[in-house]
């Protein structure tokens, strides 16, 4: 058996290039038919207003995760910064359970803690400012009781606002203060007592070992965007991870 975890694939209409690399996945996957676990930890779309709203675009890709829920023994979803409005309707048409964010993951003989990574990176007091409102319920409420055109429009203005935010800051403050905080990371591990983290967010794909002592060393590793030559995946095989990339189409 072996497990897939990837995220980050910020769908939408406007990147042809990003959705065949999912449908090759899919395929990848179709191929494999002895999956545990697959886990798409957060950012699964660059934006998304609400499990109410569809077009064709999402049509598509709902088929392409309902066969993927096929493939898998445990199909689990977690919401990212870009898609926090996911919601338990659209996991039902998939066929995939909403994970709490963190989440435990028992792995083997191991316990892996998954997360989408952007509460790890708390030097970046702004995002974290204006992540607290996206995640109050009753700002959420609020958001989805508006009508269709006025929440793509918003969704629209948040993404350049990001996009123009970070041009603002510069290069190498974005790069430090995007990134995640070492001593939130240890914080996070070992309050939940485990020695594998798996995140998203930050698009550094990397694994990463946190000297503790003599016994034990923790380990993190970083899952990679879908865009560019770094489009991946992080597989579990046979006690052993592994960051497997996805050929461009």
């Amino acid at each position: 058996m072996q497990s897939l975890f990837l995220s980050d694939l910020h769908l939408s209409r406007q990147d042809s290039e990003i959705t065949a690399r999912f449908e090759q996945f899919a395929h990848y996957c179709a191929r494999q038919r002895n999956i545990q676990y697959l886990a798409i930890l957060g950012d699964l779309f660059e934006y998304w207003i609400g499990d109410d709203y569809e077009d064709d675009f999402i049509f598509h890709i709902k088929k392409i995760l309902l066969e993927l829920s096929h493939y898998c023994q445990y199909f689990y979803l977690m919401r990212g910064n870009r898609d926090f409005l996911i919601g338990k309707d659209f996991c039902d048409q998939i066929n995939a359970e909403l994970l709490s964010d963190p989440f435990i993951l028992p792995l083997d003989n191991i316990s892996v803690l998954l997360m989408h990574g952007d509460t790890l990176c708390i030097d970046d007091i702004a995002y974290q400012n204006l992540r607290a409102q996206f995640q109050d319920p009753n700002w959420q409420a609020q958001v989805l009781s508006l009508p269709v055109e006025q929440r793509l429009i918003m969704a629209r203005e948040f993404r350049e606002q990001s996009i123009a935010t970070q041009k603002q800051r510069g290069m190498r403050a974005q790069e430090y203060i995007s990134d995640v905080n070492t001593t939130e990371v240890l914080r996070q591990m070992r309050n939940h007592q485990v020695s594998v983290l798996i995140h998203g967010h930050t698009h550094r794909p990397a694994r990463h070992v946190l000297k503790q002592d003599m016994r034990q060393n923790l380990v993190r590793w970083v899952l990679p965007a879908w865009y560019g030559q770094d489009a991946g995946f992080l597989r579990y095989r046979n006690g052993k991870f592994m960051l497997e990339k996805i050929q461009t189409p």
